[in-house]
């Protein structure tokens, strides 16, 4: 079964987050697609004349793996959520009413600051359920596997 992993990637601390809650989820026995592990990583220079060719490229596939997967986690921590990440909800939510597409989108919220919610009405809306600590989801995440 394959899952997507929609959350921030840009600092050293959501990195570390996401490669150690991805490894998790793979020991349960998800297909894990991690964007900053799998997916296209080009130059980081902003001023790099090809800066537009590594968006593409990164939104191709992306997009391709958003399309292609079974389960979504949505991780929600930040003062304001990730942008990439609330598109790629948006992008999957929306394939799945117009595909008529069964996908899982699940949330997690562990900033205290959010107390374990999904705090926009958009975000939370296109979510089937939200949970507050990795325990919690890696538990739930082991019974949409033996499903």
């Amino acid at each position: 079964m394959r899952l997507y992993f929609a959350a921030a990637l840009f600092s050293v601390q959501e990195r570390e987050f996401n490669a150690r809650l991805a490894a998790s989820i793979e020991a349960v026995g998800f297909d894990v697609f991690l964007p900053q592990r799998d997916g296209y990583e080009g130059p980081l220079d902003p001023d790099d004349a090809e800066q537009a060719d590594v968006a593409r490229k990164i939104f191709e596939i992306d997009t391709r793996q958003v399309l292609g997967c079974d389960v979504m986690l949505c991780v929600l921590d930040g003062r304001v959520p990730d942008e990439g990440m609330a598109f790629e909800m948006g992008l999957a939510h929306g394939d799945r009413l117009h595909q008529n597409r069964h996908r899982r989108l699940i949330g997690l919220s562990t900033d205290l600051r959010r107390g374990g919610t999904a705090r926009n009405a958009m975000l939370a809306g296109g979510l089937d359920e939200v949970y507050a600590d990795e325990e919690s989801l890696l538990q739930r995440l082991s019974e949409i596997i033996g499903d």
